[in-house]
Formats: C-alpha cells, structure tokens, sequence
C-alpha cells in the first residue's frame, strides 16, 4: 500500500512513517525544506516530495492509495490569526483533498484536535466523539470548520473520510513561570506558591476522578542574572503510565533549588531562602541596613 503523508517531519507525522516504513508499506511524504529531518529514527528513507503544501499537485499523488493528513498551522502567536489558520487549515486542505480526488484517491485520514470539542470537553470526564464542537481559539475554530466541510466533501464523493482527535491518556503538562527580576516584582513571584498549587491541583484532580501525577518540580536558579528564577513542573494526565517517561529533567541540570520528584518527597538543593530573597532581595536588604548604620552613627 502506498500513501501520500502530510506533516511527515513533525510529531505525529515522524512515528507514523517510522510504523509505516517498518510494516512494509511505501510512502510518499510532504515536507516543505530538503533539510527537514523525523523527530525520531526511520527504518528507512521514504520517498519525498518537497515543495510548499500549495504547489502539490495532482500528478504528484498519482498511484498513492491513502492520503494521510497529519499537518496542521502553528497556534503560536502571531499566527494564531483566523484568516491565516482558515487558509492553511481549510482551504488549502480543501484543495489538496480535491488534487488527491482527481488523482485516483479514494481513502483519507486526518488529524484533528481536542482543541474543536472548546467549551463543550469541560462537561465531560471523558469528552465523547458526539460532544459538540465549541472552539475558542482561530487555531481551534479553523480545525473544526475543516472537520465539518471534508465531512461534507467525502459525503459528496462517496469517499472515505476518517477525521480522529487527538486525546493522549498519557500526555504531559509542562508548567514553566519565568520570573524576571526587573519585570515580575519580588513580592509577587514565591517561590513556594507554585509548589504548592500545582501539588494541590494534582488533589483536586484526584477528587474528580482523574489520576494526575506530578512528575518533577523544581526552581532554576539563576543568580547573577537579570532572569532569577523559573519555576518549573511536569505533571502526567494518568499515573498509570508514570512508567512510560523514567527520566526527569532535574537529574540533568545543576542550578536548579528546591526540586522534588515523583519517586521521592525528598526536596533536592533545599534553600530556607525563597528566591525572591536569595537575589534582589538580599541585596536591598543590605543596603537599607547599610543606611541605617550610617544613621546610628551620625545620631
């Protein structure tokens, strides 16, 4: 079996091609630079095609049997913009699945987003594939409309059409609150309000039926500079596969204070100093007491 493959050097797209490859299949993958490169290892080199995502053709897709639709626009400012997501998104999805038509294909898969369920995924548990589509963002909103007109599309056809949402049981959060000494104010940014919200969020979670674990948190130090502290956590949606991800950050760096891991409770590095004392903070106490001693001195 041969299929075409969009997105084939981003996340979903590199394992795709690595499973693909290793069962035996050819593919024929989309990229928009020669230098794009899978995330991962590949079995093998598939066959590219690299030109922007608007000048494939329909010659180019002759003799692939399914079309594998795993590319999607940023959602990072300043591209999350609804006319620049609907045109990427929508339109030019559009008009490739048109090209792959006329070119003999009959079967099409595509990545959607949880991001389409919106507001409407916050009542459920567990968000079904019926639950309405309520996006709140361009990125989501442009998603969803390409669900519902290549639904309209294939129907029209009478072609196979499969559209799956993302959902990774086993996905992860990764919480990063940079602080800047000159921007965030030493009053505001604790370094132990952050521990400790984002433990009680895991028991909140815990109480509603989900499984959240925190895996690592810790605090980067950097003092002597301006940037001063980042607080940082991961925390994985189900605990269950905890397994799935041994390593941590924090085994990997050094400046780092007031860490802690999931296999331990432990705190690595432990200051009683909060880091918006152990920098500004310290060094306006100085002097203030520097000041005051002159005072006593002179009265």
């Amino acid at each position: 079996m041969k299929f075409f493959l969009t997105g084939g050097t981003g996340f979903l797209g590199s394992h795709f091609l690595q499973k693909a490859l290793s069962n035996g299949h050819t593919v024929l993958a989309h990229r928009r630079s020669i230098s794009s490169r899978p995330k991962i290892p590949i079995l093998c080199e598939p066959e590219w095609l690299d030109c922007e995502f608007n000048q494939i053709t329909s010659s180019d897709l002759i003799g692939c049997d399914i079309l594998v639709h795993l590319m999607a626009h940023s959602v990072q400012y300043p591209f999350d913009n609804l006319s620049i997501c609907l045109n990427y998104n929508l339109i030019q999805v559009l008009d490739l699945f048109e090209k792959a038509r006329l070119a003999g294909i009959s079967h099409f898969l595509v990545a959607g987003s949880c991001f389409e369920y919106g507001t409407s995924g916050e009542r459920y548990d567990f968000i079904p594939t019926h639950a309405p589509l309520e996006p709140t963002n361009s990125y989501a909103v442009s998603k969803a409309a390409a669900s519902i007109a290549l639904n309209q599309w294939a129907n029209e056809h009478s072609l196979g059409l499969e559209i799956l949402r993302i959902l990774k049981p086993d996905g992860l959060f990764f919480l990063n609150v940079p602080s800047n000494g000159i921007y965030h104010r030493q009053s505001t940014d604790n370094w132990r309000f952050y521990p400790d919200s984002i433990i009680a969020l895991e028991k909140w979670g815990r109480k509603n039926n989900f499984n959240p674990k925190v895996l690592e948190h810790f605090t980067l130090d950097h003092r002597g500079r301006e940037i001063w502290c980042d607080y940082v956590s991961v925390t994985i949606k189900d605990e269950k596969f905890c397994n799935k991800f041994p390593d941590r950050i924090i085994n990997k760096i050094q400046n780092f204070r007031n860490g802690r891991t999931n296999n331990s409770e432990k705190i690595l590095n432990y200051t009683m100093a909060p880091q918006d004392m152990s920098h500004w903070g310290w060094a306006l106490y100085y002097k203030v007491r520097k000041i005051l001693n002159k005072i006593n001195k002179k009265y």
